[in-house]
């Protein structure tokens, strides 16, 4: 799978939007400038994580649940276990304020 981020514009001045452009929009309105990449780990491949500590300390974690079936999962932060719903094919934040 190629990386295609930004508007696509064929000959005609048409253009398209391909879905990461979508999912960068989303992420960014979460994860906030200075913030920093933060380890997590998974347990299948039915679900794409990344997490994030942003300036103020909140804890961002975007889940993308690629796969036809509803899923779910347990997050566990600073020792607090929480189960998230995830409905197919979505793309998920949680934002766990300090």
């Amino acid at each position: 799978m190629g990386f295609t981020s930004g508007l696509i514009v064929d000959d005609d001045f048409h253009y398209r939007k391909p879905i990461m452009y979508h999912y960068i929009g989303h992420i960014s309105k979460y994860i906030a400038p200075g913030a920093k990449r933060i380890g997590w780990s998974k347990y299948g491949a039915n679900l794409d994580v990344t997490a994030a500590v942003n300036p103020d300390g909140s804890y961002v974690v975007i889940l993308l649940n690629r796969t036809k079936e509803d899923s779910g999962c347990f997050l566990r932060v600073n020792g607090h276990i929480m189960r998230v719903d995830l409905p197919a094919e979505t793309l998920s934040t949680v934002v766990i304020e300090k």
